[in-house]
């Protein structure tokens, strides 16, 4: 069982580990002062083999904090966030004071292990345990500035523990004080495509709400003081400014492209497409038109969808560190130098299909899902969690008392007991080959509970055969972490071939966070993510990764996307921060923010980015998860002389009503009374035929007009 070693005094009474922060400012903002508290950090002692021999070691860690985990280095909290600066100031410098730093001798931090199954992490402990410096090198790091949902931020990580090899100390500081300065840009220095960019990501417009989740400092008013008044672009027709979804059809899809543009009108996202044959199909090109569609015509755009698979439309990189194939930088404002993190001002997906019935096919999928949810309530409060626990060996690199070298079961917990916390039933397929007989132990040295170890199975064929029945009955989100193959799930094994058994049509939102399950790059296989697109009772847009992923990190993505939906997972600092969700709950924008998510927890670091790299939103980047089950309303239209009625029994906040002749939309309103008159003269000289009301939380509504 790990202990709480204690640090220093803090505000709040009895022995913790969890970290206190407090924001401070002076001259108006233009300094930021940052005081960390770290109370105590837990400690669990372990015996790994090395050399064949059994060494003792420390695993070390804090409540609320990521990790420093680079390759074989020692892995150690690290306490990161983003801190919010004015859009029209620049960084100067930032320093750092430790208060009474101590040192701990004669012991032995564990190592890191982003990929489990690699062996180099084992080698390379071996050379670096004679090493006499200390990791991290420093106390505090910082990068940026980054763009994030409209706000101009700096991350700042502060790693209150530094251990070296060498002389097998911990050295420990309690405190520690950051002092951001910065200096006001002179506009005129500035060229005129670097001032379009900056006003372009730093939309006022921009407001998802959730990811103030992420910041030390938020709110759109701190600055207020000092920043630069945030107007809207001047000289662009309300037209082309409302534009927010833009998709790019391949050869042969014009036909589901189409009728996907229709629904989402209907829907109130007003959606632009364009043949990749007008933007050209390479990789520049495509980076260019969506960047001037952006920058130039559509400031409103936060959503792009490529419709069309790899042979269709090209990729945004085909070669990186692991000859990652990636979408990531289509949605980022520039492409990313070395060891680059670039967070996307757009939020991408990909329908990864060749042909056109395949295409109508996933349509048709996303259609159903919006349009005709279940009137079964349960369905809202419903969701399956899939795991593996993967005791350690008797091998090199092995724990002596068979503890799990990863957290993905424990992740799975900790969002499952945070679900039920939120009303939700959830149910647990977790497999092993593990015997039932021997302690189950959690990589923190933490014993699996009964409860947990109960609901463990060791039949791969049963625990297929519960995963299928689960998803018949119908859920909300399936989410599985553990291994991967472009097939499937490794454990619980739930492959291609499995889909057959999937007899209900009710669909489900897929979370794969795993290895290679997204491998859209492979239009020659079934891969399993592409057929569950296409499936009734599949998903009709998923998450998922498309080459080998990185295990810490891949923890982290998985709580980031229920806290985005569902905030609580993710602890905020300082305390009297309030946690939101993403604002519509929107795929793309919940992919993004476990992106962001990643750099506080683990840094800007070359794993970082690949992880950026490789997990793709596979269909709709719009699509948005239900919260709860939808409410209705009743619409009637009719026309009445020269003017168009239209009354409803409720008015839902950010409604929208789109006014229809037959397929061509005649006109979008956003209403705000209970009854809205429209002059026909305002609809053009095609009659209205239908009207169609779409809000959040309410059912999809159309109306035949009388």
């Amino acid at each position: 069982m790990p202990r709480i070693m204690p640090i220093c005094e803090s505000d709040n009474p009895g022995l913790s580990d969890e970290p206190e922060v407090r924001v401070e400012y002076e001259n108006k903002g233009e300094k930021i002062v940052i005081t960390y508290i770290f109370p105590g950090y837990s400690v669990s002692n372990v015996k790994r083999k090395i050399k064949n021999k059994w060494k003792p070691f420390r695993e070390v860690g804090m409540s609320g904090t990521g990790f420093y985990s680079v390759g074989g280095d020692p892995v150690l909290p690290s306490l990161g966030r983003f801190v919010q600066i004015p859009n029209n100031y620049h960084l100067v410098k930032v320093r750092s004071r430790r208060f009474n730093p101590t040192k701990e001798k004669k012991c032995t931090i564990t190592w890191a292990e982003e990929i489990v199954w690699d062996e180099d992490a084992v080698m390379f402990v071996k050379k670096v345990c004679e090493v006499n410096k200390y990791f991290p090198e420093k106390n505090v790091e910082h990068s940026g500035s980054y763009y994030m949902d409209g706000y101009k931020v700096l991350l700042v990580h502060v790693r209150p523990l530094q251990y070296n090899p060498g002389e097998r100390s911990l050295r420990i500081c309690g405190k520690i004080k950051v002092y951001i300065e910065l200096s006001k840009i002179d506009d005129w220095k500035m060229e005129e495509e670097v001032k379009l960019h900056a006003r372009c990501l730093t939309d006022p417009l921009s407001n998802l709400e959730g990811f103030d989740n992420l910041i030390l400092n938020p709110g759109r008013k701190v600055f207020e003081e000092i920043e630069n008044k945030r107007n809207s672009r001047e000289g662009i027709s309300e037209e082309r400014r409302k534009t927010e979804l833009l998709i790019v059809y391949g050869r042969g899809l014009k036909r589901p492209a189409e009728r996907l543009k229709t629904w989402k009108e209907k829907r109130g996202i007003r959606t632009k497409i364009i043949s990749i044959k007008m933007v050209g199909n390479r990789p520049g090109k495509i980076k260019q038109y969506i960047k001037n569609e952006k920058l130039t015509c559509s400031p409103r755009l936060r959503y792009v969808l490529l419709f069309g698979g790899v042979d269709k439309i090209a990729v945004s990189q085909e070669e990186g560190r692991h000859a990652e194939i990636t979408d990531h930088y289509f949605y980022t404002h520039k492409d990313a130098g070395n060891k680059e993190c670039l967070l996307p001002w757009v939020s991408g997906g990909r329908i990864p299909v060749g042909k056109e019935e395949d295409g109508m096919s996933v349509v048709d999928q996303i259609i159903r899902y919006e349009k005709e949810p279940p009137f079964d309530s349960g369905y809202y409060k419903r969701m399956i969690v899939a795991g593996y626990f993967g005791a350690s060996k008797d091998v090199e690199g092995g724990y002596q008392d068979g503890r799990v070298n990863e957290n993905s079961l424990k992740t799975m917990e900790d969002i499952r007991k945070h679900m039920i916390s939120r009303g939700f039933e959830v149910k647990r397929v977790y497999f092993s080959k593990t015997k039932k007989g021997r302690q189950f132990i959690y990589r923190d040295g933490t014993p699996v509970p009964r409860e947990v170890k109960d609901h463990i199975i060791t039949d791969q064929n049963y625990a297929t055969k519960l995963l299928i029945e689960y998803i018949n009955e119908g859920q909300l989100i399936v989410c599985h972490r553990g291994h991967g193959w472009w097939d499937g799930w490794l454990e619980p094994r739930f492959k291609t071939d499995d889909l057959k058994s999937i007899s209900s049509d009710i669909p489900c939102v897929l979370f794969s966070i795993n290895c290679l399950t997204g491998s859209f790059h492979e239009p020659s296989k079934d891969v399993f993510t592409q057929k569950m697109l296409v499936l009734d009772g599949g998903a009709p847009t998923l998450i998922a990764a498309n080459f080998i992923t990185y295990t810490w990190h891949n923890d982290s993505m998985a709580k980031a996307l229920f806290d985005a939906v569902w905030p609580g997972i993710i602890p905020v600092f300082p305390k009297t921060n309030i946690s939101y969700p993403v604002k519509n709950r929107r795929l793309g924008d919940l992919l993004n923010y476990a992106k962001a998510y990643l750099l506080i927890n683990h840094g800007a670091n070359a794993e970082t980015k690949e992880q950026f790299e490789l997990y793709h939103v596979l269909g709709d980047p719009t699509l948005e998860i239900w919260e709860d089950e939808p409410s209705s309303v009743r619409l009637r239209a009719g026309i009445m002389r020269d003017t168009l009625y239209i009354k409803m029994n409720i008015c839902p906040r950010d409604a929208v009503l789109t006014i229809w002749h037959r397929d061509k939309l005649l006109k979008r309103i956003r209403p705000l009374h209970l009854q809205e008159t429209v002059p026909l003269k305002d609809l053009g000289r095609d009659p209205p035929y239908s009207i169609c009301l779409s809000a959040p939380g309410y059912r999809f509504t159309e109306a035949l007009i009388k």
